[in-house]
């Protein structure tokens, strides 16, 4: 791992940092992204607002709206199957 020394203003910048954060260069452009000590890696920030309940999920998981794969396949099937000119 390579070790880089900041200066004490972006020191203070980062240490003031509850999640992660993205390093960019003078033109803005991202060149890196810093998690602080003590975040845990791969859960989601303490303040994320999740914009549906976890009973919205389960009961959009359970309404499965829509056409199966196989269904959609068939359909293909079909139209690639009528002459050119009844489409």
């Amino acid at each position: 791992m390579v070790r880089i020394q900041l200066d004490t203003a972006a020191c203070s910048q980062l240490r003031g940092a509850s999640g992660m954060v993205e390093l960019c260069d003078g033109a803005g452009r991202v060149i890196g992204h810093f998690v602080p000590e003590g975040v845990k890696h791969g859960l989601p920030p303490a303040d994320l607002v999740m914009p549906l309940s976890v009973a919205e999920i389960e009961r959009r998981r359970q309404a499965r709206p829509g056409r199966t794969l196989d269904e959609i396949l068939s359909g293909l099937a079909e139209e690639s199957a009528r002459p050119a000119d009844s489409r």
